[in-house]
């Protein structure tokens, strides 16, 4: 995942691996920052406010390794046209003005606290997404 002028993150690459992921560390150390910006990868609201100060725009993309056996996402991105390889790749970028495009949809599931958000293929939930 690379995280360029959002928030207080100027640039940073992060590598998750497959299976469990842990974010842990003191109060303040940076963790919600690093969840919103997971969170605008699987379609949250971005806001002009999530640009780092001094910056045009924000921008956040993830790189997902993807095995066609082992893919709940693999028919829906056919169906949309997509051609399935190895790697999906999501970016979005925020501009001064709020606006912000996700390039592809992704089936993910992301728990943190006592939240839990499932993002499923369902194209009903498309309006909630863009919301």
């Amino acid at each position: 995942m690379a995280i360029h002028n959002y928030a207080i993150i100027r640039d940073l690459e992060i590598d998750f691996h497959g299976g469990f992921n842990v974010l842990s560390g003191e109060t303040g150390a940076g963790k919600s920052i690093l969840v919103g910006a997971v969170n605008l990868i699987l379609g949250a609201r971005a806001s002009s406010e999530m640009i780092r100060t001094g910056a045009a725009e924000a921008s956040v993309e993830a790189v997902m390794q993807l095995k066609p056996s082992e893919c709940p996402c693999a028919l829906r991105l056919s169906q949309w046209g997509i051609e399935f390889g190895p790697e999906l790749v999501i970016r979005r970028s925020i501009a001064k003005s709020g606006l912000s495009v996700p390039d592809a949809d992704a089936v993910v599931h992301l728990t943190y606290g006592h939240v839990n958000y499932i993002m499923v293929e369902h194209s009903s939930n498309r309006a909630i997404y863009d919301a």
